[in-house]
């Protein structure tokens, strides 16, 4: 059965790189496999449009690394372009 989950990618004041530690994650194990990836959503700083506009003008990749069993794994966010404030990110295991 898949886990699912959201998370807060921050990208402060501005960068084109952040990462986010999700923790909690009892059932992980060290093969396991996990996708990250942008929805329509809401965020603190952004609308579901700002989302959406987000993914069709960048260059976005949310690479999931650094998977430690039975406690976390880190979601990576990549852009060619400048971005800012936070934004949720979606996603989904296989453990």
């Amino acid at each position: 059965m898949a886990t699912t989950g959201t998370a807060t990618l921050d990208f402060g004041t501005g960068n084109q790189l952040t990462t986010v530690t999700v923790t909690g994650q009892t059932g992980i194990l060290a093969g396991s496999k996990v996708e990250a990836y942008v929805m329509a959503d809401t965020s603190a700083d952004h609308n579901e449009d700002e989302h959406l506009l987000m993914q069709s003008i960048t260059v976005f990749a949310v690479p999931v690394s650094q998977i430690v069993a039975g406690t976390s794994f880190v979601i990576q966010a990549f852009s060619d372009q400048l971005l800012y404030g936070r934004f949720t990110i979606n996603w989904v295991g296989s453990y």
